[in-house]
């Protein structure tokens, strides 16, 4: 499958929807953490009502937001069985949602998009990082300073700072 047609909200929000079919999948049949399952479900939901606003201006956006919807209602149904069939029901649907086939996840979409960070020691560049797009910060700057590379010129040394520009460098002043 193609990310090529979708805009950025259309992409973003596609993304999710795989990543969340995977893990709630996962958490509930590999690792039975159902407490996960479920923030996994709000984190897509709050990502469809963020972009539903633009994804609703077209067509292709309109079936985005249904499908994201239909998905998120099977996700929930094993922990909400009865609101789950009152709105698929509501959504259209005849047939009961426990007996619909549970949601299959792409993995070409449920990949994580990766990129490459570039990291410099006082300023000069030392290394490359690869990560997750929109890492959380303070992982970005354990793994850069983890780096046997970035380890040579630290010297046991603690830096005096670790500046980090989002998916971009992080630099390490000595």
């Amino acid at each position: 499958t193609s990310t090529a047609p979708f805009s950025d909200s259309g992409r973003r929000l596609k993304t999710k929807v795989h990543q969340t079919i995977k893990k709630v999948t996962e958490d509930i049949e590999r690792r039975y953490h159902l407490n996960t399952a479920i923030s996994a479900i709000m984190e897509l939901f709050n990502l469809l009502k963020k972009e539903g606003e633009t994804l609703k201006k077209n067509p292709e956006g309109r079936a985005l937001l249904r499908e994201t919807m239909e998905s998120i209602l099977l996700l929930l149904n094993p922990f909400a069985p009865h609101l789950g069939e009152e709105l698929w029901a509501m959504t259209g649907h005849r047939a009961m949602l426990a007996e619909t086939p549970w949601p299959k996840f792409d993995p070409q979409w449920a990949e994580e998009e990766k990129v490459t960070i570039v990291v410099q020691v006082n300023g000069k560049l030392r290394d490359k990082l690869e990560m997750a797009k929109d890492s959380e910060d303070r992982l970005v700057r354990e793994e850069a300073l983890k780096l046997p590379k970035i380890q040579k010129y630290l010297q046991g040394q603690t830096p005096k700072k670790v500046i980090y520009i989002p998916n971009k460098l992080v630099n390490i002043v000595l």
